[in-house]
């Protein structure tokens, strides 16, 4: 268990899948919130404006943030794309651990 921690940056893969899924929730808010300003600005002005210039550049940065997000390790979190695998494989080694530790409990009072 220690080494696949230390070789996965996994600890408590509930409480990291739960930060990475909240980071990628609020961004994805955030580019939402953008986009109907977007549209907002251009059904009452045109699209030559210098707000809706720096709202498409802000929704480009939040789209580029959101891959980054699911695709790379930001401040030691999980990438997102790869939680399924990594956490079927924690979740198999805690199993694992578990069964080693009741065999344990039934064999010491027999020594």
């Amino acid at each position: 268990m220690k080494d696949f921690s230390e070789d996965t940056k996994l600890i408590a893969v509930e409480e990291q899948i739960s930060q990475s899924l909240e980071m990628l929730t609020q961004m994805e808010l955030k580019k939402l919130e953008l986009e109907i300003r977007k549209e907002f600005i251009e059904s009452t002005s045109s699209k030559e404006n210098v707000a809706y210039e720096r709202v498409l550049e802000e929704i480009r940065a939040i789209e580029d943030k959101i891959s980054e997000i699911k695709t790379e390790e930001i401040h030691s979190n999980i990438p997102l794309n790869s939680i399924p695998k990594r956490a079927l494989q924690y979740f198999r080694l805690r199993r694992k651990v578990e069964i080693q530790e009741k065999i344990f409990e039934f064999l010491v009072p027999q020594l």
